[in-house]
């Protein structure tokens, strides 16, 4: 039974750290500038980064809001959690490994077409 809590803590928390990195991190970090940068340059509106910013800032709230839930409503699952060394290194490896991706080759070009796509409406 320890064995199954173990690979269950390590994929939830592999599967946590991947989606906060996707979804919050990447964002202000690689689109927001992104996005400042060629509004600068005259290829997008500025409105671009506003809607780099706001899509992220709702999943941090979303986040954070679940996380507080999970301590208000099952505080015993909670502290495990938050010790549990599976589910932090879970947590630590699906977050590098994204961040490993976006730097290759192809995470990257994936990137570029993702931010392109999402600026087609703000393009001058």
């Amino acid at each position: 039974m320890d064995l199954i809590l173990f690979f269950l803590e390590v994929a939830g928390g592999f599967f946590m750290g991947a989606i906060v990195f996707s979804v919050v991190i990447l964002p202000f970090f690689y689109g927001v500038p992104m996005s400042l940068f060629w509004g600068f340059k005259g290829r997008v509106r500025f409105s671009a980064a506003v809607r780099y910013a706001f899509a992220p800032l709702i999943w941090l709230f979303i986040f954070t809001v679940v996380s507080f839930a999970l301590f208000f409503f099952l505080p015993s699952l909670g502290y495990h959690l938050a010790k549990s060394n599976a589910f932090n290194g879970g947590f630590l490896a699906g977050f590098f490994l994204t961040l490993f991706r976006a730097f290759s080759i192809s995470g990257r070009s994936d990137l570029r077409e993702d931010f392109w796509s999402a600026m087609e409406k703000y393009r001058r």
